[in-house]
């Protein structure tokens, strides 16, 4: 049963003009399966119609405050935590989905766990994109927060005691988020659950797409301060050579290999010589645990072979019309890192009768069995983020008589 004066857990959720698609973010919370929680709605000064939208609704679980001027997202934050009466804060945005049992799991790990500070979950992106499941232990969080922000903030739930006792307050920056995960790491345990626990909605209004160049300068002050930790001053950051490092890292976390692996032949004997360094500083420095330079060999031996694949295909492809596997986005990072190259691709294929005919980038699409059964003279040049696609392209191929490496590849490496 729902108490309504001693909440489990504060739902806290900032609105500005957030009309759009609040009511599914509201009805989404109101519809949790774990009852016993106050949702704390602080509406930061919006000009549209959120504010009528928020008190349509009758539900004593709501605390719907208004700020009499925009006071800006992170003084809303931590009005929120001044305000939460629960022992735990959930976060939650006003333009995307909880899952319905995401407050009951959550909740659940938290009891069972004391020592963890806060947890976050996975996501299902509104774009369409695969969901990628991953369960993410305390020190791999802090490995890579070296390098971006790895949690998302409106999954996260965080005990409000270790919050309040070592003063994890939200911070102006840009990247309020990103700088509070680096601070709270320092005193308590973050991890990421193995669930999925938000429809995340990319759009042109949300913040982290109209504040891109704040938020851009932001990170880049929070890495540097960490990069400090180990003895590395601002003048001597690479920081071509660590995006290129976060990249691939990143990528990996979304089960991305091969996309972390698209490093311009010309960046990567710097960004190899930034993965050295940061290993020689925390051997001096001892920051980090054994997951640091196990992580970072392992980025550079993908960028290492990716480059000797890259050589083997260029050598494959001598004199012939190369052909990419894939129109979609993968495709169109495939053709733009080809042309930084130097590397002419003839055409698309793709096996979705929807994209015969049209093209991208210039270049047409066309139906597999139009070219592949009626010509030798191609190499095909796989281009998919997607695993199972993979796979069934490359027995697409070798049904046909086709030889992977000599004909056609996929340039993911196999181990």
């Amino acid at each position: 049963m729902y108490n309504s004066k001693e909440p489990i857990v504060t739902v806290l959720m900032p609105v500005y003009n957030g009309e759009t698609f609040l009511e599914e973010a509201i009805e989404s919370i109101l519809n949790q399966t774990y009852r016993n929680f106050e949702f704390l709605i602080i509406n930061d000064g919006s000009t549209d119609n959120s504010a009528n939208i928020i008190e349509k609704y009758d539900d004593p679980r709501i605390r719907f405050i208004n700020n009499e001027k925009n006071l800006k997202l992170y003084n809303t934050l931590n009005k929120g935590i001044s305000l939460a009466r629960g022992k735990y804060i959930a976060r939650m945005d006003c333009d995307d989905i909880s899952m319905p049992d995401r407050l009951e799991k959550q909740l659940a790990y938290m009891e069972d766990n004391p020592d963890v500070g806060i947890t976050s979950g996975n996501l299902t992106q509104f774009i369409g994109q695969s969901d990628y499941i991953e369960r993410v232990e305390h020190e791999e969080i802090r490995f890579r927060l070296l390098f971006y922000c790895c949690i998302v903030h409106p999954t996260v739930m965080m005990r409000k005691d270790f919050v309040k006792e070592n003063n994890l307050l939200y911070k102006h920056s840009g990247a309020e988020d990103y700088d509070l995960w680096v601070r709270a790491i320092q005193y308590f345990k973050i991890e990421k659950l193995d669930e999925c626990f938000l429809y995340y909605r990319y759009h042109n209004n949300q913040l982290t797409q109209t504040n891109t160049k704040e938020i851009k300068y932001s990170a880049n002050s929070i890495v540097q301060t960490q990069l400090s930790n180990l003895n590395i001053s601002a003048d001597r950051i690479d920081w071509e050579a660590h995006e290129a490092v976060a990249q691939n890292i990143a990528a990996k976390s979304r089960g991305d290999r091969l996309r972390g692996m698209l490093i311009l032949p010309d960046k990567v004997a710097p960004t190899v010589e930034w993965i050295n360094y940061l290993i020689a500083q925390n051997r001096e420095m001892n920051i980090y645990n054994f997951l640091f330079e196990s992580h970072l060999n392992q980025v550079r031996r993908d960028i290492l072979l990716f480059q000797e694949m890259l050589r083997e295909v260029i050598k494959n492809a001598k004199g012939r019309k190369v052909y990419l596997f894939g129109s979609g986005k993968a495709g169109e990072v495939f053709l733009d890192y080809f042309n930084k190259i130097g590397f002419a691709v003839s055409g698309f294929l793709d096996n979705s009768p929807t994209r015969w005919g049209q093209t991208v980038q210039g270049i047409e699409v066309h139906n597999p069995d139009d070219l592949l059964n009626h010509n030798n003279d191609l190499f095909i040049i796989i281009a998919t983020w997607t695993v199972r696609f993979r796979i069934d392209m490359i027995q697409q191929l070798k049904n046909i008589g086709l030889d992977k490496d000599a004909d056609f590849t996929d340039l993911v490496p196999e181990s």
